[in-house]
């Protein structure tokens, strides 16, 4: 029996429905080897469909040049491999995979799980200045913030919001505290988050906006090296930057419970 597929780019609307026999699949954010192999196959069998593709990923006007030579499947292949294109099944995709808005600046949600150990050996590459535990602070508000990972789409480590400017996705997000917190639907620029293409893009940004705090606020990496979460809860919050809306008390005792669960994983820091 036929399975039909969203074919998609990482960031982009759908190129087209196709019904493959041979490609058993997943909405993920790369396919294995294996699962790549049964891509090209069927690709191989559909050439204007992977002039298609060769044309959405390199911007060369298919038409003018022909059939794909072996270096074009070869990027294809990549492409596929790395993600840059992912197979949707349209039941997944109406929950996961799904656009609120035409804006082309808007991307599906993809699930992008981080284990801590390497989101601390991505973020010590990008922060050298935090020292092991300045590290384990920022993994505590990553599983924090996106549930031990469960809700990390699209290698936002913190649930950043976005402007429309820039890569974004939509997300259902509570706001507030007490009787005042409130849920928010998509596609309300309260639910806009940033999307990145990579583990290290996404720890790049999300750092680089740390480090900026912590240059306007010393007092701000201090307070990430010595674990003092009162501090980083205080100037993270509604007094803050507003990075969050929660009560920042609520905020430093649920990063101090996070903590506790890095530390399980990685052993005592001390």
């Amino acid at each position: 029996m036929h399975r039909e597929w969203i074919i998609r780019p990482r960031f982009g609307s759908p190129l087209r429905i196709v019904r493959w026999t041979e490609v058993e699949s997943s909405f993920q954010e790369s396919h294995s080897s294996h699962q790549v192999d049964a891509i090209m196959d069927a690709l191989s069998h559909d050439e204007p469909l992977a002039a298609e593709i060769y044309h959405d990923l390199t911007g060369h006007a298919s038409r003018d040049h022909g059939p794909i030579d072996h270096r074009a499947w070869e990027h294809l292949r990549r492409a596929f491999l790395q993600g840059h294109y992912v197979l949707a099944s349209p039941n997944v995709g109406a929950r996961e995979g799904r656009l609120y808005t035409d804006d082309p600046k808007e991307v599906p949600k993809q699930k992008t799980p981080v284990s801590i150990p390497k989101l601390i050996a991505a973020l010590s590459q990008v922060w050298p200045q935090l020292n092991g535990t300045g590290l384990r602070v920022l993994a505590a508000q990553y599983v924090h913030e996106t549930d031990g990972g469960r809700s990390c789409y699209n290698w936002n480590l913190g649930n950043m919001k976005s402007p429309k400017t820039l890569p974004h996705m939509y997300l259902a997000t509570p706001e507030g505290s007490g009787v005042n917190r409130r849920q928010y639907r998509p596609p309300d620029p309260t639910t806009r988050f940033r999307a990145f293409h990579s583990l290290e893009e996404g720890a790049q940004q999300w750092t680089d906006y740390h480090r900026h705090l912590a240059a306007r606020r010393p007092d701000y990496l201090t307070a990430l090296n010595a674990g003092d979460l009162a501090t980083v809860a205080h100037i993270l919050g509604p007094s803050g930057v507003v990075y969050f809306t929660d009560n920042e008390t609520v905020y430093a005792d649920a990063l101090q419970r996070r903590l506790r669960e890095v530390d399980s994983q990685l052993g005592s820091s001390h």
